[in-house]
């Protein structure tokens, strides 16, 4: 069920290294999106991908649909090899998800709305993993066959409801590889306290 890859050993400590390379994952906002919501979004893509994850908002002009987002986000200054995430609340879209080069399109609205019969909380989680699949996929991985995996493509509400907000352990090796190559550095320094009490 997993991908077969190159064994290797990867220490992950609960504590952020930023890296150096700067806006390699970039949300965008359109739309009057929850800010509580941003900010989770942003706090776990920025633990997943290793680095500073912000949010700016971008603006769609009243005659501009969904589709204007590509050229949006290109002309707001995306480097090429960046990733842009745009959480989108502004008029219905077409679909709850769409990929485009070098980001991906994210109605908030619309995959709450999927998830209704769910809590406000499990909503939240379900659009975290959402962000986190559409980023990774931007990135380069493939949809992942783990149903635990948050790289895995739901087929039903039910699995996008059940999955997990993290890559699994396979995937978090390829996405750690490709990190790497981009120049970013996947090594986490364990806590402050972990440190004193590792020199003792």
């Amino acid at each position: 069920m997993y991908k077969k890859i190159t064994p290797s050993i990867t220490l992950v400590v609960a504590c952020l290294a930023v890296s150096a390379v700067a806006d390699l994952v970039q949300v965008r906002t359109v739309g009057n999106v929850d800010a509580e919501l941003t900010k989770r979004v942003l706090a776990l893509l920025s633990v997943e991908f290793f680095t500073e994850v912000k949010a700016t908002p971008l603006i769609l002009k009243d005659d501009q649909s969904v589709a204007a987002i590509p050229g949006l986000v290109a002309a707001a200054g995306a480097k090429s090899g960046d990733v842009s995430l745009v959480l989108y609340a502004g008029a219905a879209a077409r679909d709850v998800t769409a990929l485009f080069a070098g980001g991906a399109v994210l109605d908030v609205p619309a995959l709450r709305d999927m998830v209704k019969s769910a809590d406000a909380e499990a909503q939240a989680r379900c659009v975290e993993k959402e962000s986190v699949r559409l980023v990774a996929v931007s990135l380069g991985l493939s949809d992942c066959p783990n149903p635990q995996c948050a790289l895995h493509k739901d087929r039903s509400v039910e699995q996008l409801l059940n999955k997990g907000r993290n890559p699994c352990p396979p995937c978090q090796r390829i996405l750690h590889r490709i990190l790497e190559v981009r120049g970013v550095s996947t090594k986490r320094d364990p806590p402050p306290e972990l440190k004193e009490k590792l020199k003792k």
